[in-house]
């Protein structure tokens, strides 16, 4: 387990290595395309967007300045709509799904924001909890799961998993303290 794990963002600009474009496209595939599906885009173009704001990602990520008072996430819709336009432009395709629609789903305020916004930090927060699971013992995951996931009291976690109370709540502070700091900027 990396004892004190730089962000993500943080080691996409600094020095990536694969595994961290891995954990990246991980983290952000499910959202796009499902970003993407929801205004009516086929599979096939739906992926192809998505490569497309990834290729974005590899120019821009060296470059890249995390600044707390703009969101990662209001980056990412920005880039994804700008590459849907220009495939819009580039193959003049009105079936490729209605940029009114997009466009307004990615920067509509209203009760339609908060709803994307309550969904990525879902799927980005789940999907960052299955990247970073095999840094921690299995114990020590599983407390973390069952308190945040499942619900469970802190006394009946320590009963199923055989641990005191004290050590849960340390489990599930240690796993929580990595993922935040994973996703440091992401969540914003």
């Amino acid at each position: 387990m990396e004892t004190t794990p730089v962000s993500l963002l943080k080691r996409l600009r600094q020095s990536p290595q694969a595994s961290d474009w891995n954990t990246l496209i991980e983290l952000c595939t499910p959202l796009l395309l499902r970003w993407s599906k929801s205004v009516g885009l086929s599979d096939t173009n739906a992926a192809d967007l998505v490569q497309d704001v990834f290729l974005v990602m590899v120019e821009e990520m060296p470059r890249f300045e995390y600044d707390p008072n703009r969101s990662f996430r209001s980056w990412l819709k920005t880039v994804t709509l700008n590459k849907w336009r220009s495939a819009m432009r580039k193959h003049q395709l009105k079936s490729f799904g209605d940029d009114d629609e997009f466009a307004g789903a990615l920067t509509t305020e209203g009760p339609e924001t908060a709803f994307w916004q309550s969904e990525f930090t879902e799927m980005l927060a789940a999907r960052a909890m299955e990247i970073i699971r095999n840094r921690f013992e299995p114990r020590t995951w599983e407390a973390c799961r069952q308190m945040t996931i499942d619900g469970l009291s802190a006394k009946e976690t320590a009963d199923k998993l055989g641990l005191s109370i004290p050590a849960v709540y340390k489990a599930k502070s240690r796993v929580l303290q990595v993922l935040r700091q994973e996703l440091e900027g992401f969540m914003d």
